[in-house]
């Protein structure tokens, strides 16, 4: 645990990749548990003391199932982490992958419409930022704004899943949604750190969870 919110407080960009230990994996599953429940409690707390409810997905139980354990965790590692290893090709990736998301989104009258165009407006300004306008979000004095950028965008991003009583309530979302924001952070450091693979796996157990 130590090591990864020691990398968090100063997150630099790694070229290569960390070798993965099969032991690597029981840590991990416990740690987002821990993590998940403390966070979880809290958003708890504060969902039912302010009288905050959860949207319901529409369609049948199987759909709700495949959306939640097989198409968030691979939509969102696409949308949120990809682009923490610099690649072309990755930013092309997530904004197709948010434009799938807004076509989906209008054809259902889900919310997820103003995030994901929101996000697509983001991924598209840091890709102008990188290659057109050669500023380098990687560098070591950037790279920690798009590291945690990533991470309260990803959280934040949730709260489109509730819903709040009045305006006012809606200042409380950073509570709300902070089991994403610490499973976040988890999810970062295996990006960076394993590779998207791992992180779209363990992002798997968080929903699970």
């Amino acid at each position: 645990m130590n090591n990864i919110f020691s990398f968090s407080k100063k997150p630099i960009y790694l070229k290569s990749f960390i070798e993965w230990k099969h032991i690597y994996f029981l840590y991990f599953v416990l740690l987002l548990i821990v993590l998940n429940i403390l966070g979880g409690g809290i958003s708890f707390i504060i969902k039912e003391s302010f009288n905050i409810s959860h949207k319901m997905v529409s369609g049948n139980d199987v759909f709700r199932t495949i959306k939640m354990l097989l198409f968030a965790p691979v939509s969102e590692e696409l949308i949120f982490r990809l682009i923490l290893k610099e690649n072309k090709k990755y930013f092309y990736v997530s904004g197709i992958m948010c434009i799938f998301l807004i076509i989906i989104s209008i054809y259902t009258q889900y919310t997820a419409f103003l995030y994901s165009s929101s996000i697509l407006i983001i991924i598209f300004l840091l890709y102008i930022t990188q290659y057109k306008l050669k500023r380098n979000i990687y560098s070591i004095k950037n790279y920690k704004y798009l590291y945690w950028g990533s991470i309260i965008i990803f959280s934040l991003a949730h709260g489109v899943n509730y819903i709040f009583p009045n305006r006012l309530t809606i200042l409380l979302t950073p509570l709300i949604v902070l089991p994403q924001f610490l499973g976040g952070i988890v999810l970062s450091y295996l990006r960076v750190k394993f590779g998207i693979k791992y992180s779209i796996i363990f992002h798997f157990f968080v929903n699970f969870l």
